[in-house]
């Protein structure tokens, strides 16, 4: 009976041990969408038909952990996962000083172990962007890109010449594109101090309920593209501080974004039709907000003819 009991006692406590440790750490890692409420983040974005077994969110729960601290990260976030034939990729982002340019992108196919994705070449990212079919799941699988031919040697009739590209190049080249074309945060949430320093706004308490219907309430958390290119006239309402992005009401094509409110309007939540399966969610009058990519890392080239 003994030998039973300690037998018992010993699986209680493997099985638990995730929650003793997240009670140690609690006070350094509670990071939006990482440790402390992915499973709550998770769950409101589960009308997007992303989901999680209780196995890997309590995986992620002590990997996101221990990522941020052996990586001396100011925060690390799960990004989401690309679906492969084989396998599937889960990824995660750690940020450092400058959430807007100190950012490292990981991998890992089991939520334990933790691979970082190292950023390719100019001319090789280039390349990885243009190949095409689903993920396989392995980093190392091959793709041929066919390069483009010269005006001349299309002339003569020359055969194209192909790069090789790794999956894992090409892993790197797809997070790059997404984030830049779909990383959000709700206007307020980040500020820019006088010195160019971007940081979270501990003032910020959640989009109004109104607010959260509105697409100008909704910045790309990358560096702005059109506001540099905005007249001091078109400037002249904004505030330096807190609109220093670009929101998604001026991307093209128009209407490539859906806002919805789900729950009796207890969260917002922003889909993207350019890259089906990105999910942005933010609750009303909280500073609760986070995004999660569930989908198979191809753009989708037809939303041009598909919208009115």
């Amino acid at each position: 009976k003994r030998q039973a009991f300690l037998q018992l006692l010993y699986h209680f406590l493997v099985r638990e041990q995730r929650y003793i440790f997240l009670l140690f750490c609690n006070d350094q890692a509670a990071v939006k969408m990482d440790a402390s409420d992915i499973t709550q983040s998770i769950d409101l974005v589960a009308s997007s038909g992303f989901v999680l077994s209780t196995e890997h969110k309590a995986c992620l729960q002590t990997s996101l952990v221990l990522l941020k601290n052996d990586g001396k990260f100011k925060s690390v976030k799960f990004w989401g996962r690309i679906a492969g034939i084989d396998a599937d990729y889960f990824l995660a982002v750690g940020f450092g000083a400058n959430p807007l340019s100190e950012r490292s992108h990981f991998f890992s196919l089991d939520c334990i172990n933790w691979v970082q994705i190292p950023q390719p070449e100019p001319a090789v990212a280039e390349n990885a962007g243009k190949a095409r079919g689903r993920f396989r799941g392995n980093p190392s699988h091959e793709y041929k890109v066919a390069l483009p031919l010269t005006e001349e040697a299309e002339a003569e009739g020359a055969e194209p010449e192909y790069a090789v590209v790794l999956e894992e190049q090409r892993l790197a080249a797809v997070l790059k594109l997404i984030d830049a074309d779909t990383a959000l945060t709700p206007r307020g949430a980040m500020v820019k101090t006088p010195a160019g320093v971007v940081a979270e706004n501990r003032a910020f308490e959640g989009l109004s309920q109104e607010a959260g219907r509105s697409p100008g309430s909704f910045l790309h958390f990358r560096e702005p593209v059109n506001l540099p290119n905005k007249s001091l006239l078109e400037r002249e309402g904004l505030d330096k501080a807190i609109d220093f992005l670009d929101p998604i009401s001026e991307d093209l094509p128009a209407g490539s974004w859906s806002i919805q409110e789900e729950r009796g309007g207890c969260v917002v939540v922003v889909r993207s039709l350019l890259w089906p399966g990105f999910t942005f969610f933010a609750v009303p009058n909280s500073r609760q907000y986070g995004h999660v990519y569930n989908g198979t890392g191809e753009r989708n080239e037809d939303l041009g003819f598909m919208l009115p």
